[in-house]
């Protein structure tokens, strides 16, 4: 067996250990954080090339693993979830995962052939690891450990994963509303972890990161190893994007994100000019559109034939790729089918990438074709649409902010949504879930937090500079097919920023194309230019000023409710700061080493763009609310992860949680029990249920009790207002019937991600009664006198004394634990 092969069987074995031998929370997350990766890569591995054995030919090693994870992943999810539809009673998890273990296992031994590095591709390798190493403990730094207090890190919308996963470990219901619309990632991977290891979730928060950290280095690395012929600008871009990435734990949005680059990585396999490669990567977009199609009809098929599909497709897939002939389609086709289900934007990803990639190779061809003549006029157009988007992002600035359709397209969008979605953007106000992301407003100001002001401003001065003869001369292109490739990459970015600032809805999420276009451009221009040499020093100053000046500047502009976040980002500042002041000044040897020094300033001042950023806006996430002077920002604190651990210890399991938004989404998050309301984040809620939930609170705590709030609960229970409690009640007293039989009673077709349809609605009664548990606390009671206000940071107090005897005389059963009251009310 060979060392790598080794260390992988030694880690999956690590994941096992905390199964047999209760261990620490954080012992035990250490030990299967490898596993996430491992395991469904192996599964993938097995099921794809376990049959032939075989490496793919058009693949490399890193893609080809890449391409085993996405479909172990989604082969992973898909039992489970058939287990949870079909079965009344699934099988226990311990089970399924042991055959899964051996399953991986017997996976990687197969394809060990995939371990085979070349000696000379070591050295890249090792560099890679390096660098995706210091920037993965910088962004670890600026994003968690600065803005958290372990073990209180804030969750944001991963909070219902949280609860779904408590509910899933508590009674192997995999609750299909927790995610709603995505299908159970977070939700089963946290509910696994602590179903057989009792690790808690929140551990996972602070490890998961690290451990999925190198799914994210590989993707990025395979892509930009396709889209740059040269090692060095391969790296360099590597290190920009990965410099300028989120850092959390992935959801099922960064997943298909991920595969969608991995995706794109396939399709620029090879040089569209070069002959028969040429007319080779032609059929790579229609395998494209063969892999939407596949992926749509998985997602409306039932799920009996969606496993029956997948299954074939997996196998037959991996014997075309694992063949000599078409492979790389073959892949094509299934990574694309697999994105789809993953996310419902990925089908926005998808698209959107393969159109760049055409748009690139049409680009390429006609340079190659035409020559300087043709290169001139695209010159040319490079300036028509910066100017084009110059211009939108002006106008976008200067209407109000009431005006949302900022270039009258949204009833153009209509023919689009209505047909696919069955949304209206003229109606976006009653579409809750397009009015977050509609508009160019909110494009504009998601694709400016995305992508790096340096590196797209800087690409873009180069290139419009080198329009100018002169300067064309002195700083240009040293190679004139690294010229070509930047000027279509650059042409293409801008496409793509004047189509997202169209405000279609939720386009600005496909905005890492740009990023991931613009870093492989200013690449090129660094490290395949007179800049790159000649200019090294100055250049390196330069941009050391710059990031200097950023951070100084935004420091001393920002407003007071700024200020606090960015004093948390101080000491990550001050580490750049230094390594910024000392590289420019340091001796690399001979002029092309110079370059590297150049491109590594541009890396930690990327870096330090990026951290001043994400801490100037870290006020819009937490509501732009005074945060606390110490410990963690985050919507709960320590006290209340005690009265959580208080509620779960006094509950069966069956009781439905009663309180404020904030109240109940976090206790669900940490019990698992089912909340009266749901809502997306903290507090978005129906208006209609918002009222009719702070009337019946209201009710409660008052000196006049409503005799009629056993009924008005029921009444809003029954009338389906949580999707979740309904969910996992029928399961719980209908045991004979499985997931789907429930789905069919509540009108929900049985679809890989269920959606609603009336005419499948039949009656279930599933119980005769309620058990409830009121939570009122210092955070229900400021809410009650506010109901449209959400304090997001944690409330702690003594209740009003009329208070707790109102809640005295009205519920004689209940618990009091610090200062929150938990009132128990049982409803026939």
């Amino acid at each position: 067996m060979n060392r790598p092969l080794a260390i992988i069987a030694l880690l999956l074995l690590a994941g096992v250990l905390p199964v047999v031998w209760p261990m620490p929370s954080l012992v035990a997350t250490l030990l299967t954080a490898p596993s996430l990766l491992l395991l469904p890569t192996g599964l993938g591995l097995a099921a794809l090339y376990g049959l032939t054995g075989r490496r793919p030919a058009d693949l490399t090693a890193l893609q080809a693993l890449l391409l085993a994870y996405f479909a172990g992943l989604f082969l992973f999810i898909l039992l489970f979830v058939a287990c949870e539809r079909f079965l009344a009673d699934p099988p226990r998890p311990g089970v399924l995962m042991a055959g899964l273990w051996l399953a991986a296992l017997a996976g990687w031994l197969r394809m060990r052939a995939l371990f085979a590095v070349p000696r000379e591709a070591v050295p890249p390798l090792l560099l890679v690891v390096a660098i995706a190493g210091l920037l993965v403990a910088l962004r670890y730094g600026s994003a968690i450990s600065i803005y958290s207090d372990y073990p209180v890190m804030d969750l944001f919308q991963r909070i219902q994963f949280h609860g779904g996963a408590f509910e899933f470990a508590r009674t192997l219901t995999l609750n299909p509303f927790v995610a709603s619309s995505y299908i159970p990632f977070q939700q089963l991977e946290l509910g696994l972890v602590l179903r057989l290891t009792g690790a808690d979730p929140l551990d996972a928060e602070w490890v998961w990161p690290l451990a999925m950290a190198p799914l994210q280095a590989g993707v990025l690395y395979a892509f930009f190893s396709r889209i740059l012929p040269q090692s060095r600008a391969a790296i360099v871009a590597f290190a920009l994007v990965l410099a300028q990435s989120a850092f959390s734990n992935p959801t099922n949005g960064g997943i298909a994100e991920l595969a969608t680059i991995t995706l794109l990585s396939l399709l620029l396999t090879g040089d569209p000019c070069a002959g028969g490669a040429g007319k080779a990567a032609l059929l790579r977009l229609p395998a494209l559109a063969v892999g939407i199609v596949m992926g749509l009809a998985l997602l409306k098929m039932p799920l009996e034939w969606v496993g029956l599909s997948a299954v074939v497709v997996v196998l037959l897939g991996g014997i075309l790729i694992s063949g000599c002939r078409h492979g790389l389609l073959a892949a094509i086709v299934l990574l694309a089918a697999v994105a789809l289900s993953l996310h419902r934007g990925a089908l926005l990803y998808v698209v959107l990438g393969g159109a760049s990639v055409g748009a690139y190779w049409c680009l390429l061809y006609l340079q190659e074709v035409g020559g300087k003549k043709v290169r001139r006029l695209l010159r040319g157009l490079f300036l028509v649409v910066v100017a084009i988007a110059v211009a939108m992002g002006a106008r976008i600035l200067l209407l109000p902010e009431s005006q949302a359709d900022a270039f009258g397209l949204w009833q153009l969008f209509d023919l689009i949504l209505v047909p696919l979605a069955g949304k209206s953007l003229s109606v976006v106000a009653v579409n809750g879930d397009l009015a977050p992301g509609a508009g160019s407003r909110v494009a504009l100001f998601e694709l400016a937090r995305m992508a790096s002001p340096l590196i797209v401003g800087a690409a873009t001065a180069y290139m419009v500079l080198l329009s100018l003869p002169a300067f064309r001369r002195r700083w240009g292109f040293l190679d004139k097919d690294a010229e070509r490739h930047t000027l279509a990459q650059m042409l293409v970015v801008f496409g793509l920023v004047i189509l997202v600032l169209t405000g279609f809805p939720f386009i600005h999420r496909a905005g890492f194309l740009v990023t991931l276009l613009a870093s492989a451009a200013l690449a090129n221009i660094f490290l395949s230019t007179r800049l790159g040499a000649d200019g090294s020093r100055p250049f390196a100053l330069l941009l050391a000023f710059y990031a200097v000046a950023v951070v100084i500047v935004v420091h001393l502009g920002a407003p007071d409710g700024v200020q606090p976040y960015l004093g948390r980002a101080l000491p990550v500042f001050a580490a750049l700061g230094v390594l910024l002041a000392a590289l420019p000044f340091l001796r690399w040897g001979s002029p092309a080493q110079g370059g590297w020094r150049t491109a590594v300033v541009l890396v930690l001042a990327v870096t330090a763009e990026v951290a001043t950023s994400n801490a100037y806006f870290k006020s819009y996430a937490f509501q732009r609310q005074t945060p606390p002077s110490r410990g963690a920002l985050a919507s709960f604190d320590e006290s209340d992860l005690a009265l959580a651990r208080f509620v779960a210890d006094h509950a069966d399991g069956t009781e439905v949680l009663v309180s404020s938004p904030k109240t109940m989404t976090f206790l669900r998050a940490r019990t698992g029990l089912s909340p009266f309301l749901v809502s997306s984040n903290l507090d978005t809620i129906d208006v209609s249920a918002r009222e009719k939930l702070a009337g019946l609170l209201g009710a409660m705590v008052s000196d006049r009790p409503d005799p009629q709030v056993c009924g008005k609960l029921m009444a809003m229970l029954e009338a389906g207002e949580s999707g979740i409690y309904s969910y996992a009640v029928a399961r719980r007293w209908v045991p004979r019937e499985s997931g789907k039989a429930v789905l069919d009673a509540f009108g929900y077709d049985n679809r890989l991600v269920p959606s609603y349809d009336a005419q499948l609605a039949t009656a279930l009664k599933v119980a005769i009664g309620q058990q409830f548990l009121i939570i009122i606390d210092r955070t229900t009671v400021d809410w009650l006198g506010d109901p449209e206000e959400l304090r997001y940071f944690p409330v702690h107090g003594p209740l009003p004394s009329t208070l707790v005897t109102n809640l005295d005389r009205n519920f004689p059963v209940h618990h009091v634990y610090q200062d929150s009251y938990i009132a128990e009310l049982e409803c026939k």
